[in-house]
């Protein structure tokens, strides 16, 4: 597959990702995997894009969680980032066209694109919550690497069930608003991975980040991120959960 491919039809599983939002947005779990979402190649040129990213270490402790791994987050542009841009419009669509029957997702913009990297054997991220900022939807890529996945019952870790996140597999998270239900965060864990790395890209809708003019999530691709001095703006505060 050439590169334009790769951007035109980044997503293989259309019907997949319809049934998963449904299974997110029900009053089970609030989760639901797909595997074989994403293909290799389109993987692999989202790999090559986070080449160059400048990822920071997350903080060992967040809330009640621990945490063990590196974060990149991108909110202002995605113009350098053309195959995580066009996933992103994907996801996108693929909500709005389930907004009729979903509440929600007709308004699920995602504004805050962050890339996870988390080494071999490392702790991964124990039970937590994602913030209750991010409204309606989390989508989870797994671009890299696998490891398990986890949604639990308690802070303990007892699980509900634990799926296999391998590279081209999407997760998708209830969050609060999706499907009219007021709240309905999964409690969920990742795991290191065993050998290799492992890179995900977390897709959310922040709630809490400042309106700007003409400013759909879609000039995420509009223009760079830019620190105080006008040098590219480096990522992330390095936090993830509540």
């Amino acid at each position: 597959m050439s590169k334009h491919d790769t951007h035109r039809e980044i997503l293989s599983l259309d019907a997949g990702l319809a049934g998963g939002l449904q299974a997110a947005a029900s009053d089970g779990a609030g989760a639901a995997f797909l595997p074989d979402a994403l293909p290799a190649e389109a993987c692999a040129w989202i790999v090559s894009e986070l080449a160059s990213a400048r990822f920071s270490r997350l903080q060992k402790h967040e809330g009640r969680a621990r945490q063990e791994g590196e974060i990149f987050v991108i909110r202002n542009s995605l113009r350098d980032y053309p195959a995580i841009r066009r996933l992103r419009r994907e996801l996108v669509d693929a909500a709005h066209e389930a907004g009729d029957e979903i509440a929600g997702l007709a308004s699920w913009e995602p504004n805050e694109v962050s890339a996870q990297r988390y080494p071999a054997d490392s702790l991964g991220i124990t039970p937590h919550l994602d913030l209750r900022r991010y409204r309606y939807l989390v989508v989870i890529a797994t671009v890299e690497g696998a490891a398990d996945f986890t949604l639990c019952k308690n802070r303990q870790g007892d699980l509900v069930t634990t799926w296999r996140a391998e590279t081209g597999s999407l997760i998708l998270l209830r969050g609060p608003g999706l499907g009219g239900v007021e709240d309905g965060r999964p409690l969920h864990a990742v795991a290191g991975p065993v050998r290799g790395q492992r890179i995900s890209l977390g897709f959310r809708m922040d709630t809490s980040a400042p309106a700007r003019s003409g400013n759909t999530a879609d000039s995420l691709g509009d223009a760079p991120a830019r620190g105080p001095s006008g040098s590219p703006a480096k990522g992330p505060s390095p936090k993830r959960i509540a």
